[in-house]
């Protein structure tokens, strides 16, 4: 999706040289600071793509940019071929703990019901993003029609993480849908003793 970003703008940009921008870019150190946010931000549909459906892996990269360089940085200063590089190192660890959440869910192996004010109030914190993914899913579908379909991308992407969080905070809650179900019980084995 990003290698389709970078043709489009080689496609439509004559003044671009895709190739000289990414080999003048990786030669530069990796924690090298921006000093600026928005460094290379083309955002067509594969750029947004990217950055919608791996927001975690971004925001972490931003966090561990940030650290090495002491200085502020920003997801927009990732989107460079030094950034993505970055980013990718975090991907694939992201993506394996939300597919085992979302198959722990599927099977209905739930989480145990969080007790106590404190530890409830603090869970409860995760709902506060649920009206904000809402609205960003309709405003991705909206934007199909009124935008263009790279902005509509990258809203349901940061919609899906919103109410995936929003999701993981109902279940220890019990909030619907969770609301009355309990984890299945696992089976016990018998084990026969030797005569």
């Amino acid at each position: 999706m990003i290698a389709c970003t970078y043709w489009v703008v080689a496609q439509n940009g004559s003044r671009f040289d895709v190739g000289e921008f990414i080999r003048k870019d990786l030669a530069r150190p990796l924690f090298e600071p921006y000093g600026f946010c928005g460094a290379w931000t083309h955002y067509a549909s594969g750029q947004s793509a990217v950055l919608g459906l791996d927001l975690p892996a971004y925001a972490v990269a931003t966090v561990l940019h940030s650290v090495m360089t002491r200085q502020t940085s920003c997801v927009d200063a990732l989107t460079t071929p030094r950034g993505h590089i970055l980013s990718a190192a975090f991907v694939l660890p992201l993506w394996f703990f939300v597919g085992l959440s979302i198959r722990r869910l599927a099977q209905r192996r739930w989480h145990h019901r969080a007790e106590g004010r404190i530890r409830r109030a603090s869970i409860a914190l995760g709902l506060i993003p649920l009206p904000f993914g809402l609205l960003g899913l309709l405003f991705s579908l909206v934007g199909l029609f009124v935008s263009d379909i790279g902005q509509s991308i990258r809203l349901a992407g940061i919609a899906f993480w919103t109410l995936y969080v929003a999701a993981l905070a109902a279940e220890r809650l019990r909030i619907w849908p969770f609301d009355g179900m309990e984890s299945p019980a696992q089976p016990v084995l018998e084990v026969e003793k030797p005569a």
